[in-house]
């Protein structure tokens, strides 16, 4: 199961709500509240079935449930910030020829847990082996970003691109009203590893499109560089998303403090190497959901290549 991690506790007496980033007292009115809470004090199992009769519960992202208002008179209540969820509880599918881990629901791979994030909707952790890959295959209406970390891609398209990109390309296509392509491993000797991601546009029926851009290591050492945007701000790939991917590479006395705006959502993916998340150590594979937080703080990285999605 993913963990959870909470932040700022508020006394029973306060009975304070939450609802949309923002902070309601009992006497306000607001009698019925979309909020996360599990309780300090004894078992939350128990607080469900003893305590409190709740309207309804999904488990989309965190836990979030809609209840009435109601009287603690024994718990504490704690917003849950931060939700990490390890490696090995991944989706996964080994096809010998791929061998891939599904951060969110796709293919045979269901969890209605994890089915997105905000407009992230795949983060396919993908090893291809030598001379393999994807055929021609469509795609309409996605935003598609491949982060390839080791070994080398050829794509292909319907709408005339043909290219090879490595370590530090980042490849953006907006699928719009339907584009084909093709996807293999470059080396006849060598495997290849990336991360194919997807966004859900925030525009639909465009025009189909494509563009990649190369980030040096220096470029994304001790710091976290914008790689996609949906303003193409800093040379990134421009996106129709409401999303910006930042990518950085940290290690050893690098720290790294990221303002989050107001509103905003944060999911961290870990690509590799090891990494202190707002004071949670995460591995490769590993990632991290932040809410109603203002500050996304990494340090003691070992080796570590971290991808961060300020999701709007």
């Amino acid at each position: 199961m993913s963990e959870t991690r909470t932040a700022t506790v508020f006394p029973a007496s306060a009975c304070l709500f939450q609802n949309r980033g923002e902070f309601y007292p009992k006497s306000s009115g607001c009698h019925l509240n979309t909020i996360r809470v599990v309780a300090s004090r004894g078992d939350y199992v128990d607080l469900w079935d003893k305590r409190l009769q709740w309207c309804g519960l999904c488990c989309n992202s965190g836990l979030y449930t809609v209840m009435p208002s109601v009287s603690f008179n024994r718990y504490d209540l704690e917003f849950i910030m931060l939700t990490i969820r390890r490696s090995e509880e991944r989706g996964h599918a080994n096809h010998g020829w791929l061998d891939s881990y599904h951060s969110f629901s796709f293919a045979d791979y269901y969890d209605p847990a994890h089915m997105h994030f905000g407009a992230l909707r795949v983060i396919n952790e993908d090893r291809i082996a030598a001379g393999q890959g994807f055929p021609a295959h469509p795609h309409r209406d996605m935003e598609i970003v491949t982060y390839v970390l080791d070994g080398a891609l050829a794509h292909r398209d319907s709408i005339g691109n043909g290219s090879t990109i490595g370590p530090g390309d980042v490849q953006r296509m907006s699928a719009g009203t339907g584009i084909r392509h093709s996807e293999f491993n470059a080396s006849a000797t060598q495997p290849l590893h990336l991360l194919q991601i997807w966004l859900m546009p925030n525009v639909t029926g465009i025009a189909p499109d494509y563009e990649e851009k190369h980030f040096s290591p220096a470029d994304r050492r001790g710091q976290l560089r914008v790689v996609a945007a949906p303003d193409g701000r800093d040379g990134a790939v421009k996106i129709q998303s409401d999303a910006t991917l930042l990518a950085g590479l940290i290690d050893g006395a690098e720290q790294v403090d990221y303002v989050v705006a107001p509103g905003h959502q944060i999911y961290l993916h870990l690509a590799r190497g090891t990494l202190n998340v707002n004071g949670e150590q995460l591995r490769a594979g590993d990632a991290a959901k932040l809410e109603a937080i203002d500050l996304l703080q990494l340090s003691g990285g070992e080796d570590a290549e971290v991808l961060v999605f300020d999701l709007f």
